[in-house]
């Protein structure tokens, strides 16, 4: 699969690089009116971020950079570096999409040394605008939630989301990723900073590759943490399957676990027979997001093995955190909106719904529950696709992926996004998974990052 095909956002007719628009704009934490803004300010006061000197301010963009005439503030955080002498200063993109980029937690303070860090908040999650959808986030929680009636209810309520952000004067066009490089742009531009440098974890790294398309120039150096290409949300069932079957394999070897077969059919018969409220595809959903760590994939093998011996215990353990991430740790609109500017190297139209396929791989299994959630909201905004070809680029760039990284498999990254950086380096570190890149950073790892960007 080539990176060269369907996968980039919103069309974008006109980059705006040269702009004065001027309205009335409410900071979006006092509510107050900011005097005179004007696109493209940077209001700046002084303060501690996790205890070290920090630049705290709001930043003023427009809505849509399209049609700018209305303006919305987001808020930068720049901590500044330790020594008096400093290299190019390190922006910070987190994962996501729907999550927070102010690293109020593993934030990389070691690079402080030598490096401001800056963090610009990513539009729709925080500052004036937050596209939250409670509606959503009560119909997910239904019971039966892929059958079909109710399959079309939740499409039929993320549409209706969609309508009430435009009635409350939100227009959602303007929360493209191409959006929040354009508010790094102006960032750089307003800090006067000739080069910088990213340190950019799992979405974020789509961030900083759709950055390098329009400002190649302005990069210095780019550490990737768990990449993932541009555009790849959906998740390759064959891939995750073999991962699995790899960490089956390791655990048997280590003595943790005795040499095991998975029927997965056979196994959710009896969860079907055993536990009187199971549903297939709520468990898929549940057990996907026990991948993203190294321990809690662990947790979901032995949990098959325990309810392969009928002991539900973790099985349910596992299946009462299903709507977990999407009602407490994700905004929701803003994870559909971005996730669905960008189509993936599925087709959408090829997954199959109803009734729920069975399956006998317990990858399949996963990534059937998982890829039709993306699609609920897919089908509401999937008109903002467009071709996008992405082309070499010669910015050096450190790669640091998890052997068990289930949401960001390495292998896509070494098919992928290697063959578009002429300047890169490759870390695999084993018994990882993709948060365990962000968390537990090794003082090996932390190092290197450092010598990275020094050097």
């Amino acid at each position: 699969m080539n990176l060269h095909k369907k996968i980039f956002v919103i069309s974008i007719s006109i980059i705006l690089s040269s702009y004065e628009v001027k309205a009335q704009v409410y900071h979006y934490i006092t509510g107050q009116i900011i005097p005179n803004a004007k696109a493209g300010d940077l209001i700046m006061k002084t303060g501690t971020f996790l205890g070290y000197d920090a630049d705290f301010g709001v930043l003023i963009v427009p809505e849509n950079r399209r049609k700018p005439y209305k303006l919305i503030n987001i808020p930068v955080i720049k901590v500044n570096a330790l020594d008096s002498v400093k290299s190019e200063p390190v922006f910070l993109l987190n994962g996501g999409p729907g999550t927070s980029n102010i690293w109020n937690n593993n934030f990389p303070e070691d690079l402080l040394n030598k490096h401001d860090i800056i963090m610009v908040g990513y539009r729709g999650v925080e500052g004036s605008v937050i596209l939250e959808c409670p509606d959503v986030k009560k119909i997910i929680k239904v019971k039966n939630i892929f059958e079909e009636q109710n399959f079309k209810n939740l499409v039929y309520t993320w549409e209706e989301e969609a309508s009430k952000f435009q009635r409350n004067l939100i227009d959602i066009e303007g929360y493209s990723k191409f959006d929040v490089i354009q508010d790094i742009e102006d960032v750089r531009v307003a800090l006067e900073i000739e080069k910088i440098n990213f340190y950019a974890f799992s979405y974020g790294t789509m961030i900083a590759q759709l950055y390098i398309y329009y400002y190649a120039n302005n990069i210095n150096k780019m550490v990737f943490i768990g990449a993932r290409p541009f555009g790849y949300y959906l998740h390759d069932p064959f891939i995750i399957n073999n991962k699995i079957n790899l960490l089956i394999d390791n655990l048997i070897l280590t003595g943790e676990i005795e040499d095991e077969y998975f029927d997965t059919e056979s196994i959710f018969r009896s969860l079907k027979k055993n536990i009187s409220f199971f549903e297939e595809s709520k468990f898929g959903i549940a057990a996907f997001q026990q991948l993203y760590s190294y321990n809690s994939s662990k947790n979901f093998i032995n949990s098959l093995i325990m309810a392969k011996n009928e002991d539900y215990k973790k099985i349910i353990q596992i299946y009462t955190t299903y709507s977990d991430k999407f009602t407490n740790e994700l905004v929701l609109g803003d994870y559909a909106v971005k996730t669905s500017c960008s189509a993936s190297f599925y087709d959408y139209d090829s997954i199959s719904f109803f009734p729920p396929a069975k399956l006998k791989r317990t990858g399949h299994f996963l990534t059937e529950s998982i890829n039709r959630w993306y699609l609920t909201f897919n089908l509401c905004y999937r008109q903002f696709n467009i071709d996008y070809s992405f082309k070499e680029n010669s910015v050096p760039t450190l790669f640091i992926s998890a052997e068990y990284d289930f949401i960001a498999p390495y292998e896509f990254i070494k098919s992928e996004l290697l063959p578009i950086f002429e300047n890169y380096e490759f870390f695999l570190i084993p018994n990882q998974g993709h948060d365990d890149l962000i968390k537990n950073n090794s003082r090996f790892i932390q190092n290197k990052i450092i010598r990275f960007y020094d050097n």
